[in-house]
């Protein structure tokens, strides 16, 4: 399963069924625990489940400035003010 794939379907539980983040986070942690699914930098995807269960940004959002940590970038640029809070991120005003 690609990083894409685990960022939509935490947005699609969340923008179109409504789910809680305490829901989005279950769901994700079953999928991570599950030996039938291989997800791609599994490792990224725990640290990024990691930081949504304490932060406030979206659990994409984490998951795109840990790929971007991975790769070797300083920070992400945002405009979202809750991955602001975060330092894998710089924010910038609109």
């Amino acid at each position: 399963m690609s990083q894409v794939v685990l960022a939509e379907l935490s947005w699609v539980l969340d923008s179109v069924y409504g789910y809680g983040r305490a829901d989005i986070q279950r769901a994700l942690l079953g999928i991570l625990s599950t030996r039938s699914f291989t997800v791609e930098d599994p490792e990224i995807a725990w640290r990024a489940l990691n930081e949504y269960q304490d932060g406030k940004a979206d659990f994409a959002d984490y998951l795109i400035g840990l790929a971007g940590k991975t790769a070797g970038a300083e920070a992400t640029v945002t405009f979202d003010r809750s991955a602001s809070g975060s330092g894998l991120f710089l924010f910038l005003k609109s």
